[in-house]
């Protein structure tokens, strides 16, 4: 009698036993550089052009509250 009867399954192979177990891996690895990818890693896009757009709305935020300080200092000199 086999020794698989008794629970009536055959014995897992080394290959499948293998695919099994580095499955998860092989796929989160693969997202985790989909991700990083989408991120940024030579892209177009993603977050360091999410940054420099970021950036440059701050320079600009800047500009504009120096230009306020500047305008609401010339009248309250007048004053």
């Amino acid at each position: 009698m086999p020794a698989f009867a008794a629970n009536n399954q055959p014995p897992d192979s080394p290959l499948m036993t293998a695919l099994i177990t580095w499955a998860p891996v092989i796929f989160l690895v693969g997202l985790w550089v989909f991700f990083m990818r989408r991120m940024g890693w030579g892209s177009k896009g993603g977050y360091r052009e999410y940054m420099r757009i970021s950036q440059e709305k701050i320079v600009q935020i800047e500009q504009h509250l120096a230009d306020i300080a500047h305008s609401l200092k010339r009248i309250a000199d007048k004053e």
